[in-house]
């Protein structure tokens, strides 16, 4: 994992907590391979805290690419996932779009058991939801590359462009930004 050290003392502390706990040199807190939340770093109690904290006025600068793409709130559940950005997406201003995939099986008999509409209902770890909803100057990322090698996977892109097909991105991060 690395850490963006730029001048933040506590990104600095931040990296040591990291370092010691990779290391095996943190304290234990209560039963062996539990450590304490609270000591790396400050807690929030609601999801608005929590994008507050990560994107500071929002509103006023979410229209700055490079703004957008130092930042990222992660989180081990894809529903929860969906959620916060279900809640940035709804900050964000201009109009959204939405995709949707197209699920079928590969035998053609099969559909009778695997209906068009439980297939759009699975979301499976590691696969893109069956609904994409996007805006204009919003921040994504590519999860498969079809143009290697200037865009990998994990590119952090921005919105530049929506049309009925495609979706036209800059590339926000990298050796190939711009």
């Amino acid at each position: 994992m690395r850490v963006h050290l730029s001048g933040d003392l506590e990104a600095g502390q931040f990296a040591n907590l990291l370092l010691n706990l990779g290391n095996g040199n943190h304290p234990i807190c209560g039963e062996p391979g539990s450590i304490s939340i609270q000591q790396f770093g400050s807690t929030v109690t609601t999801t608005e805290a929590h994008i507050n904290a990560v994107f500071p006025h929002f509103a006023i600068n979410c229209s700055y690419p490079e703004w957008l793409a130092e930042r990222a709130i992660l989180a081990p559940l894809n529903d929860r996932v969906a959620s916060i950005n279900k809640q940035m997406i709804e900050m964000m201003p201009g109009n959204s779009t939405t995709f949707m995939s197209i699920d079928s099986t590969l035998v053609e008999e099969e559909t009778v058991h695997y209906p068009i509409e439980f297939l759009n209902s699975v979301d499976v770890a590691g696969l893109p939801s069956h609904r994409l909803t996007i805006k204009i100057g919003m921040p994504v990322k590519i999860m498969r590359s079809l143009t290697p090698p200037r865009i990998m996977n994990g590119t952090r892109c921005i919105v530049t462009k929506i049309s009925q097909n495609t979706v036209i991105v800059r590339i926000a991060s990298g050796p190939y930004k711009g």
